[in-house]
């Protein structure tokens, strides 16, 4: 009887093995070569389109690119300057009515993808912002972006810009 139900038991085992192994949590698929390329043109073309939404004015196109997420903060030459998206938010309500001109340009940007749907892009940059008064602000410097993809597109999670000192006029 006992042989008999050790024989039963590792059939029971090689068969429900497999299965039992088919029902756990599968690796996920290859991060290729491709797919890193994919994620550089596709990050690049939100870098394009971004610039255009700037420099066309285009402030609710702007916010859009910016992850409405618990984790977005914005840090500025060593400070945090939007610690969460609604002060981000808050920034751009205010700059709606006083902004006169906006321009920037990207220059050289570097899309680093990490892993599927997230990317870091590092790039200079120069902005020129004048508002309603007339004041005029240009800054040159460089900036790090950390970039997920949502339902909705590539989103800025994370950002870092510095500029360059004395470049304000």
């Amino acid at each position: 009887m006992r042989t008999r139900m050790r024989r039963l038991g590792a059939r029971v085992a090689l068969v429900s093995g497999p299965l039992l192994a088919g029902c756990g949590p599968t690796a996920p698929p290859p991060f290729t070569e491709a797919h890193r390329a994919a994620i550089q043109d596709s990050v690049l073309q939100l870098l394009g389109e971004f610039t255009e939404m700037v420099n066309d004015g285009d402030l609710a196109g702007m916010l859009g690119v910016y992850a409405d997420d618990p984790a977005f903060h914005w840090v500025e030459n060593g400070g945090i300057a939007y610690p969460s998206y609604a002060a981000l938010v808050r920034t751009f309500e205010v700059l709606e009515g006083t902004l006169a001109e906006l321009r920037l340009s990207i220059e050289n940007p570097r899309v680093l993808p990490l892993a599927p749907g997230v990317a870091s892009v590092t790039s200079s940059y120069r902005q020129f912002f004048a508002d309603t008064t007339g004041a005029e602000f240009d800054v040159q410097g460089a900036m790090t972006i950390t970039v997920v993809h949502r339902p909705e597109g590539w989103r800025f999670l994370t950002g870092h810009a510095s500029q360059l000192p004395g470049r304000g006029r």
